[in-house]
């Protein structure tokens, strides 16, 4: 699981670079972390109002990105090389976001029609992942 895990995170950084520039160019890769975050925040904001505008292809994408974001972020920090228990600051940060983001999603499941709330929750489902495994990375003793 763990290695599916890696392979497609690995992939998705790969598409990330090409879709996220701005982002991408942070070379420091706690802030690129935050960075990626602050993208992913931004993308629910977009992705509610072309909902609002009846613009669903745009929302279907504003939605991916959010995922993309996240575990961009999510694999930045694990490329750090550094352990969570051991430097928390940037992790849980992270995780604190993520959670944020969670909630905006869940809110967002809920203003959407039932037809619709299968991409939200779908989104949502695999942030949850990522936040899990942050959370896990921060207790693990490893």
């Amino acid at each position: 699981m763990m290695l599916w895990l890696s392979v497609l995170l690995f992939g998705l950084g790969a598409m990330a670079a090409e879709e996220f520039p701005a982002v991408m160019a942070e070379s420091n890769l706690e802030k690129r972390s935050e960075l990626a975050l602050l993208e992913a925040d931004r993308a629910v904001t977009a992705a509610k109002k072309a909902y609002e505008e009846k613009n669903m292809q745009d929302f279907k994408m504003r939605v991916a990105d959010v995922e993309e974001l996240v575990q961009l972020s999510y694999q930045s920090l694990q490329d750090t090389g550094k352990r969570a228990r051991k430097s928390p600051k940037f992790f849980k940060r992270a995780e604190l976001a993520i959670r944020a983001l969670l909630r905006r999603l869940d809110s967002l499941a809920n203003e959407v029609s039932a037809q619709d709330r299968d991409i939200v929750t779908a989104a949502y489902k695999n942030v949850n992942q990522i936040h899990d495994n942050v959370l896990h990375d921060i207790m693990t003793k490893k």
